[in-house]
């Protein structure tokens, strides 16, 4: 059998594995899918980033070949998550809508519209 001081010892470390991530924030982006809305055509355009201000400014300034000369373009909706690949799900869920209507809708719910 194993002494008192060993095993509370090992439940202390047990214990002491769950803590808060002390990494900073900035190391581990939270992922944005994002809806822009053409101020000129009124069209909307889905994508995902991990730094909205510097894609917006991209699409925008013409530098993304999806939304080159349809411009410019505004931030309409924005929804966050932890991980790339789940935002990337949520962008495919919504462009598989395929519908101005549903978008509307969603950014009508959100309160944003």
């Amino acid at each position: 059998r194993m002494p008192a001081w060993v095993r509370a010892s090992r439940a202390e470390h047990r214990e002491s594995r769950r803590f808060e991530s002390s990494r900073p924030d900035h190391l581990y982006p939270m992922y944005c899918v994002y809806i822009l809305q053409s101020e000129s055509s009124g069209r909307f355009y889905t994508g995902h980033t991990c730094d909205l201000d510097d894609r917006l400014h991209r699409h925008n300034s013409d530098q993304s070949k999806s939304t080159r000369c349809r411009g410019p373009w505004k931030l309409v909706y924005t929804e966050y998550f932890p991980t790339r690949s789940e935002a990337q799900r949520r962008e495919y869920q919504l462009k598989s809508k395929k519908s101005s209507s549903f978008i509307q809708k969603l950014i009508s719910d959100a309160g944003l519209g």
